[in-house]
């Protein structure tokens, strides 16, 4: 309880130590009481406000406001509270709550109004806020690209937005009294009743999954959904799915596994065939190779017969003549070789081991510098090693070095530089040589049977060694390549695939 002497100071210093600005003004308006929160709020001192007008704190647009709330005030019908906006002495305007109440006299005469204000600015902002991303919100999810819909545990459905509808080819009435079963087809309903039934229950279920739904119309369309469940209180009180169709994209899916499956028969067709045409060809081959062997044994061997025994009758230009025809049986009978070993290529099995480049490299250099019979400089890098079938791979080097010597042995100075680098998982090596090179337009011809980019007058050769170096690389899954510049050399590529140490 208060005392009596004590009433006024007690009184004095609950209003002074106020959060709440607490004014109090004549009927006319005029300031006869400012606290310290008044001050705080408003930015006036009580020196600077009391015996003003009230109106110093009144924004223009509220100019008719206090003289309204005087009005009441007298009339006795007085607004005990609302929400209004007052300035600042800074010019700053301010959101405030006030709290009116009269004063009166010892006659119980009303002779002014007391107030109690305060600063409301950043709830307001804080509401106005919350408000636009509201707004903000709902426009998302009105249009979004997904069909959104929210469903209660028992799957009826509580909100769907305008997506939703569209995807469903539903009217809002339709909304009305429509369950997860509605939009779901019938071999589907039993799968996604569980899913839905076990999330409700706290489950963990896949979040996104596919299934087929059905229209209003009756039509099929394929869906994606991603589903996430609404919890309120720590309760599931229902579930939130995004819903996208895929119906154009399962199409293409479909599609694409009739085309692979199109291509696996074209191909087993193809593989058939060409298996077959391969034994055919090599069939062919060994025959054409007996056929073909007996009349080059018969030719060379005549040609021996006349060079012995007509040597003293035959003047240089038969000698010549005689010498022309051994050389192309022996080419023919290297032709034959060649061709066979081509046919046999396809047939031959891998036998993969951890090979050693470098050596295998040299093998093929010292015998290309005894066919050769002259010095060739041979700059040789670390070769990296690789699983290979080393008897094929040799054929390789045996080839490309062989071609390099070849179209080199014009030069001066002749150099053939060998080299390997990784690329990816493949290890790529090279044949360089500063030979005569060739022009790029034409190395489509290259790995082709019988296909030559120069003549046989310059240089001698089957046609067939680099398409045999092709089939080989493309077996062991690797490829080949050429690159070159006429009269500055070539160089010939090849990769093999990195494949773990064979032990």
């Amino acid at each position: 309880m208060i005392r009596e002497g004590n009433d006024i100071s007690l009184l004095e210093s609950i209003i002074n130590f106020s959060d709440d600005a607490i004014i109090s003004k004549k009927l006319d308006g005029t300031i006869t009481s400012w606290n310290k929160a008044a001050e705080k709020i408003f930015g006036y001192t009580a020196k600077e406000v009391i015996g003003k007008p009230i109106s110093i704190l009144i924004p223009p647009d509220h100019k008719f406001e206090e003289q309204e709330i005087i009005d009441k005030i007298r009339e006795g019908n007085y607004v005990a509270h609302y929400e209004t906006e007052r300035i600042k002495k800074d010019g700053t305007v301010i959101d405030i709550s006030l709290t009116i109440s009269p004063i009166k006299n010892s006659k119980g005469e009303i002779i002014g109004a007391s107030k109690i204000a305060r600063d409301i600015t950043y709830r307001k902002k804080a509401e106005e806020l919350n408000f636009h991303s509201q707004q903000r919100y709902q426009q998302v999810v009105e249009n979004i690209l997904d069909g959104l819909m929210i469903d209660d545990p028992q799957g009826k459905v509580l909100y769907a937005n305008d997506q939703f509808l569209k995807l469903f080819g539903l009217e809002v009435a339709d909304l009305e009294n429509l369950v997860l079963e509605d939009y779901v087809s019938p071999e589907f309903r039993e799968i996604l009743r569980d899913r839905h039934n076990r999330r409700v229950a706290g489950e963990e279920v896949p979040a996104t999954f596919e299934y087929e739904g059905l229209r209003k119309d009756g039509t099929r369309i394929w869906l994606e959904v991603r589903v996430c469940k609404v919890i309120e209180n720590g309760k599931v009180i229902g579930t939130q799915s995004a819903i996208r169709n895929i119906s154009d994209r399962k199409k293409i899916e479909d599609d694409i596994i009739k085309l692979n499956q199109s291509l696996e028969h074209i191909v087993s067709e193809r593989t058939a065939s060409l298996e077959a045409a391969n034994k055919e060809l090599e069939s062919f081959s060994y025959s054409v190779a007996h056929d073909l062997r007996a009349p080059l044994r018969i030719i060379n061997g005549y040609s021996e017969i006349l060079r012995k025994e007509y040597k003293d009758k035959l003047d240089a230009d038969g000698d010549r003549l005689i010498s022309i025809i051994v050389n192309n049986t022996h080419r023919m009978g290297k032709l034959i070789d060649e061709l066979l070993n081509l046919a046999r290529l396809g047939r031959k099995e891998l036998t993969k081991h951890n090979t050693d480049m470098n050596a295998l490299v040299q093998l093929v250099i010292s015998e290309q510098m005894a066919i050769a019979g002259k010095p060739i400089q041979f700059d040789i890098g670390k070769l990296s090693p690789v699983v290979c079938d080393s008897t094929l791979i040799r054929q390789v080097w045996s080839n490309l070095v062989s071609n390099a010597v070849k179209y080199s042995g014009k030069r001066e100075n002749q150099c053939i530089e060998i080299t390997s680098s990784q690329k990816d998982s493949y290890i790529v090596y090279s044949v360089k040589d500063n030979g005569v090179g060739f022009d790029m337009q034409y190395v489509h011809k290259l790995f082709g049977v019988f296909q030559r980019l120069h003549k046989q007058s310059e240089f001698e050769g089957t046609g067939v060694g680099l398409a045999l170096v092709q089939r080989i690389i493309i077996k062991h899954g690797g490829l080949v390549w050429a690159e070159a510049e006429v009269d500055k050399g070539a160089t010939f590529n090849f990769s093999l695939p990195i494949i773990d140490h064979i032990n």
